[in-house]
């Protein structure tokens, strides 16, 4: 603004200098239009200050990695008489790798009417993209002045990854691997006392302890209860992701193999929890994974995500966390996306 003010100005003194040379009645009138410019076009940009508004309810919640994203963004003239010149300054933001995108979209306004502007991208790796409107220019007739809001008006779109099943091998120890919870196997019997899976008759290799007399008396024959198998968590999925150097992590990466991870555990039927240190609450965040919708849930709320910065705050966390609960297997996921077991790299996942 502050150039165009001195462009004004050296564009009047040449008129002003012309003026003083010839005499000529047109120059009078120009003299005179140039030194009223400013004041009318301050008045009318001060006059529709309130009538230009923006709606980001045309900005996509998520997306999906690879493909292409469309953002619109709603431009509104709520004045009946004047018509808005616009030039309005969209920036998307890539929140986990700090990259920016700016695209700047200029057009005209007739009075009460609206127009979508709209900024199409690509997505080449799963994350948080921030759209944002951070200023809007309005401009006066001849786009010699304008008035530039400043805006704060923010929306988030989570990119998804794309889920690839992982190669792994669970063994009979995890599948039998009984769990505390509150919900049962309704096709299969375990050794939770507190839950009866079913009552069939006494057979001669039954333990005489498993006997249900009650029914026994009512049928007048030996009838034993089989106890309930706990559908818990049997594996534990952590997701460690410390603050360092932003090239050493891959956030898409860990975020991409930590997904596929779950989706492939939750596609051979098996249980498990997924969890991570909250640095913004101090708390662990949990989990539990059951279908491949639960995966899909979990996703969206681990693109949440933030690194934390203490170690041992994150360690005593987690110990009270997981005080006094069994898991069959527990595989970590770090901030490059790797998978470790038992404190190994593991190259092939056997749990």
């Amino acid at each position: 603004m502050i150039k165009r003010c001195i462009a004004y100005g050296a564009a009047m003194l040449v008129i002003l200098y012309t003026f003083l040379i010839y005499d000529a009645e047109v120059l009078s009138a120009i003299l005179i239009l140039s030194i009223l410019y400013p004041i009318l076009s301050l008045s009318w940009l001060t006059l529709t200050r309130k009538s230009l508004r923006t709606k980001r309810d045309r900005v996509p919640e998520m997306g999906e990695e690879g493909k292409e994203i469309r953002a619109g963004i709603l431009l509104k003239n709520l004045s009946r008489y004047f018509a808005i010149q616009y030039e309005v300054k969209i920036v998307v933001t890539d929140r986990n790798r700090e990259e920016k995108a700016v695209k700047i979209c200029r057009g005209n306004l007739a009075p009460e009417s609206s127009e979508t502007v709209w900024c199409d991208f690509e997505t080449t790796e799963c994350g948080v993209l921030e759209v944002s409107v951070e200023s809007i220019r309005r401009y006066d007739w001849f786009r010699i002045f304008y008035l530039t809001e400043e805006k704060e008006e923010r929306s988030l779109i989570k990119i998804f990854p794309e889920y690839e099943l992982i190669p792994m091998e669970i063994t009979r120890r995890v599948r039998e691997f009984q769990a505390d919870d509150t919900e049962y196997a309704q096709d299969r019997k375990g050794d939770d006392a507190s839950e009866t899976y079913q009552i069939r008759s006494y057979r001669e290799q039954d333990n005489i302890k498993d006997i249900h007399w009650k029914q026994t008396a009512r049928a007048g024959k030996l009838m034993i209860r089989e106890r309930g198998f706990p559908l818990g968590c049997v594996v534990l999925i952590w997701i460690d992701y410390p603050e360092g150097k932003k090239e050493k992590n891959d956030f898409s990466g860990m975020v991409k193999n930590a997904a596929s991870l779950s989706v492939t555990l939750a596609e051979e039927k098996c249980i498990h929890l997924v969890a991570w240190y909250d640095d913004l609450t101090g708390k662990v965040v949990m989990w539990r994974v059951k279908t491949v919708q639960d995966a899909c849930y979990m996703t969206w709320n681990l693109l949440d995500i933030h690194p934390y910065k203490r170690t041992d705050w994150m360690n005593e966390c987690r110990m009270e966390c997981f005080r006094g609960r069994e898991f069959a297997a527990v595989i970590e996921v770090d901030a490059s996306g790797r998978f470790w077991q038992n404190g190994q790299k593991a190259e092939h996942l056997r749990i």
